[in-house]
């Protein structure tokens, strides 16, 4: 009888050892990461490190339901937790290099809303000094219309900024000032033109 006991309770701890939990608390705390870093805009200016973060916890979501495929004693959840940590410290690097690149494409989107209000500025000049005379007026007219357009953009990168849609912001202030150097270059060579006729 007491061998039988024996034998019952060492049968009883090895299907104890067997059945490996699922790792709640790890994938709490990857999903938990995983919304910080979103909230954080980490998709947006830390993207590479964030996909990582998400491909990592796709990996574990995908290992558990492998390993919940399996009988209860073969479960072995190793290689989830593995990744849920992956992804949590991935998701957590994610969210703190969002708040730096966020804060570094802010700056340069300021910059480039000096840099294409000069450059609108530059051709509004330019344009208000262009010789005017015989055969110029179609082609003021066309440099005019440009330059509203290079306005408008303005105005909708403006919106961008104060929106803080920083990356969008820069994107489109550059693409302003390249306009505006286009009329200014545009209406400078029509008066070299101009002065060698």
């Amino acid at each position: 009888m007491r061998t039988k006991s024996v034998l019952v309770l060492i049968v009883g701890v090895l299907l104890l050892a067997g059945c490996a939990s699922k790792p709640d608390q790890e994938i709490t705390a990857s999903q938990t990461a995983l919304e910080a870093a979103r909230t954080a805009e980490a998709d947006i200016y830390s993207a590479e490190t964030y996909q990582a973060a998400a491909d990592a916890m796709k990996s574990a979501e995908a290992e558990i339901a492998a390993q919940d495929q399996k009988s209860s004693f073969s479960r072995n959840y190793d290689k989830a937790k593995e990744l849920l940590g992956q992804a949590k410290t991935q998701a957590d690097s994610a969210a703190a290099s969002a708040v730096t690149n966020k804060e570094k494409a802010k700056t340069d989107a300021e910059t480039a809303q000096q840099d294409a209000q000069t450059a609108l500025d530059a051709a509004k000049a330019a344009l208000a000094s262009a010789p005017k005379g015989k055969g110029t007026k179609a082609d003021l007219d066309a440099l005019q219309g440009d330059l509203t357009a290079a306005e408008t953009s303005f105005g909708e990168a403006k919106s961008s900024l104060d929106g803080g849609k920083f990356l969008d912001a820069l994107n489109q202030f550059r693409a302003v000032k390249e306009k505006a150097d286009a009329v200014a270059a545009d209406i400078q060579q029509a008066t070299q033109k101009k002065k060698v006729s």
